[in-house]
């Protein structure tokens, strides 16, 4: 991701309620829930749909790795920030992760944990 994709994720984070916040990057989750075969229909298929299973893995993997991304870049945007500024973004991912959580979309709620508990934010002077 940019620099500049960076600084529209974050205005776009903030524009927005955290019932808004789940229709763009983590409703991804849902579709894939959906349409992911299971475990014994993906042993007992054709070579195809084991790609299209690992496809699938590889595209969750990926969006899990972008959530968790803006989260850290969003926190820690500004070097210079104060505390005080840095404490309110992170108690705003906190308020998404809590209506995620109501939304059961729990592929998202860790993605945002992790971010949160990376080793950059931690060691931020937040």
């Amino acid at each position: 991701m940019g620099l500049a994709k960076c600084w529209l994720v974050r205005v776009r984070v903030f524009g927005v309620t955290e019932r808004e916040f789940d229709q763009s990057p983590f409703t991804l989750n849902r579709s894939r829930r959906r349409s992911r075969p299971s475990v014994a229909s993906a042993a007992n298929s054709s070579t195809s749909s084991r790609d299209a299973a690992a496809a699938t893995v590889v595209a969750t993997v990926e969006q899990f790795n972008a959530v968790s991304f803006r989260v850290i870049s969003t926190v820690l945007m500004e070097p210079d920030a104060k505390s005080s500024s840095r404490a309110k973004v992170v108690a705003r991912w906190v308020d998404v992760a809590q209506e995620l959580r109501v939304l059961k979309n729990f592929s998202s709620l860790k993605a945002i944990v992790s971010g949160l508990q990376s080793n950059p934010v931690s060691i931020s002077k937040a």
